[in-house]
């Protein structure tokens, strides 16, 4: 299991609850749903307590936040705030300094989410908790906190709610297939990599369709 920095633990904004407070009670998941939480694509500075948001959001002030760099420079990169003021707006203040740079530009995407606090959450068997797709901006994680217990005798998934995968090839031509999307940004036609991206199906002169890649 890896071992969280200091800033990527709830009691960086919530002093001596590991868990969360179980401010939104108890959660039953009973038919297969997609998880509805605040988000918004952001952008912030390491060292300082503002954060910019791509579009007007439905965060409240105090809501615990997840900032993710999910694709460009600092891809992974990660951290737990909390919003101050700023609330509905677009520019938020944090309660403690930003410890990463985030940046939502050109192929860069980062994304911050609201964190719901639960007291306990249960998923019911045979049902499946699903992550938002990634919509090239937001989307593709799944977050709560559970202060007292979490039971998941269904399933929570992320299958499929990730990068996007590429486009197939023409059924006439050498193009070939469109690249995965990946951390560095959208794929092009080639049968190489995209970082972790897949690269797409090679090309020649047969009339077949090119596959494109996950």
């Amino acid at each position: 299991m890896a071992v969280l920095n200091s800033f990527q633990k709830l009691t960086r904004v919530l002093s001596g609850q590991p868990f969360g407070n179980g401010a939104n009670g108890t959660l039953t998941i009973s038919g297969n749903t997609t998880q509805s939480v605040a988000n918004a694509s952001c952008s912030g500075t390491s060292g300082t307590t503002a954060l910019t948001l791509g579009a007007a959001s439905t965060f409240a002030n105090n809501d615990v936040v997840l900032i993710h760099q999910t694709r460009g420079t600092g891809a992974g990169q990660w951290e737990i705030n909390r919003i101050s003021s700023g609330g509905v707006g677009t520019s938020l203040t944090l309660q403690v300094a930003l410890n990463y740079t985030y940046t939502d530009s050109g192929s860069s995407q980062a994304q911050v989410y609201a964190i719901s606090m639960y007291t306990t959450v249960t998923v019911n068997s045979g049902i499946t908790w699903s992550a938002p797709e990634w919509d090239g901006n937001v989307g593709g994680l799944l977050l709560f906190a559970a202060k007292t217990s979490a039971t998941i005798n269904g399933s929570i998934s992320t299958n499929g709610r990730g990068f996007r995968g590429g486009a197939g090839g023409p059924q006439s031509g050498a193009s070939g297939g469109t690249q995965g999307e990946g951390s560095g940004g959208a794929g092009s036609v080639s049968a190489s990599a995209n970082g972790n991206g897949g690269g797409g199906g090679g090309a020649n002169t047969s009339p077949d369709n090119w596959g494109g890649a996950g």
